[in-house]
């Protein structure tokens, strides 16, 4: 188990790569900030999932906050980066919904497949929750709450999510409420 740290000032803020970095915790972190939202982002990543399997990041009441880091919040990225669950993080805001953007997506899922995105409170990226699919079927993105305002939630931004497809013969994205 990853928890309870402040990390910052890296590269990439936790990463888990290679087959060996499989059923690992990553919970109750601050990732790029801190318990004050101050801005301590990682210059690429809050976390980083590369060709690991089968890790959970987040959870129920064992979210992690991330926000300020120089590209994505969360990037899982690699065919190998399957089976895991990312779920109920705070993803460039925290409980009381400030702004701790993170500077481009919020949650990149680039080739890997197989995935759970969900429950999550997400807000002041340039995209939130962005899915390329192209060789990644099988994902669930259940319950997710885009917003820029956590205690005021604006309905009309509830479950945008931007998905990729790379065309025709791409499996659809499979979404629940």
């Amino acid at each position: 188990r990853v928890g309870g740290n402040t990390v910052g000032f890296n590269t990439d803020g936790i990463v888990l790569t290679g087959a060996d970095a499989t059923g690992n915790e990553i919970s109750d972190n601050f990732v790029g900030t801190n318990v004050s939202g101050a801005d301590l982002g990682n210059s690429v990543t809050g976390i980083l999932v590369s060709d690991a399997p089968g890790n959970t990041i987040g959870g129920a009441g064992a979210g992690n906050v991330l926000g300020h880091n120089g590209f994505f919040g969360i990037n899982m990225f690699s065919a190998d980066a399957t089976d895991t669950e990312v779920l109920g993080n705070f993803v460039g805001t925290n409980a009381s919904g400030a702004d701790l953007g993170n500077q481009n997506d919020g949650i990149l899922v680039l080739q890997a497949s197989g995935n759970t995105v969900g429950g999550h409170r997400v807000g002041f990226h340039t995209d939130r929750i962005v899915l390329t699919v192209a060789d990644a079927p099988g994902h669930a993105i259940p319950a997710n709450f885009v917003v820029t305002n956590v205690s005021s939630p604006d309905t009309a931004h509830r479950a945008t999510h931007r998905l990729d497809s790379a065309g025709p013969g791409v499996p659809p994205v499979r979404t629940a409420a």
